[in-house]
């Protein structure tokens, strides 16, 4: 494993993956009477303690934000290795860099079409789980909770077709209880056996990073 240098952006590979520490984290701040304790577990990616209730964790941000980001990053930070292809690399994403003030391109699409905008991706990401969870990797757990980040917002009447629709798609024989979708200083979690959801404020976001790399960088040197 290459070495976790203090300031620096994590490796790409590391022992603990850092966005199942963060959702670790999330579930426990802003859920605690559901969660407490989760354990790093794989398929699916965190487990309570007693070993019956499992979440898995994704995301619905999409590769050529989340490789833009990763590019402006190292940039930023200086660990960029050839600071110029990263640069021209950004371009080819549709992101000029422009520094530590980054300029990001808008997301834009016609407004209230829920088809047209990035909000599909949360119920592609669902749909992908869904069948993985019933392929015969998995271990048999008593329910299984799905936890999505996001880069959006929460808008207010998608939520209802993210409703809708999620349970639409989790009809399979192992099905997903909880749907958690983490939204800008907001989650959404959706009952998907009582049709009904919630949202509740996440406002902790710089200190919880900062506490999953914590838990990131112990984890190596165990």
């Amino acid at each position: 494993m290459p070495r976790i240098i203090p300031g620096e952006p994590l490796p790409d590979h590391t022992k603990i993956d850092y966005n199942e520490c963060y959702a670790k984290l999330v579930l426990e701040k802003v859920f605690p009477e559901r969660y407490n304790n989760l354990i790093f577990s794989d398929r699916p990616d965190l487990r309570n303690q007693r070993n019956t209730i499992g979440v898995e964790v994704t995301s619905a941000i999409p590769e050529d934000v989340k490789e833009s980001t990763k590019l402006w990053y190292r940039l930023e930070s200086n660990t960029a290795k050839k600071p110029e292809l990263n640069k021209e690399r950004m371009k080819q994403l549709g992101v000029e860099y422009t520094g530590g003030v980054q300029a990001w391109p808008p997301t834009v699409y016609p407004t209230g079409n829920f088809d047209e905008s990035p909000y599909k991706e949360v119920l592609n990401a669902l749909r992908d789980k869904v069948g993985k969870l019933n392929s015969g990797n998995y271990a048999l757990l008593k329910r299984y909770d799905l936890f999505i980040e996001t880069e959006l917002v929460d808008e207010p009447d998608f939520l209802p077709i993210i409703m809708k629709r999620a349970i639409a798609i989790n009809t399979e024989k192992l099905m997903y209880s909880y749907l958690y979708v983490l939204f800008l200083s907001r989650v959404c979690v959706f009952d998907l056996e009582k049709s009904t959801f919630e949202i509740r404020l996440f406002t902790e976001q710089f200190e919880t990073a900062l506490e999953a790399r914590q838990i990131v960088e112990d984890g190596e040197n165990d």
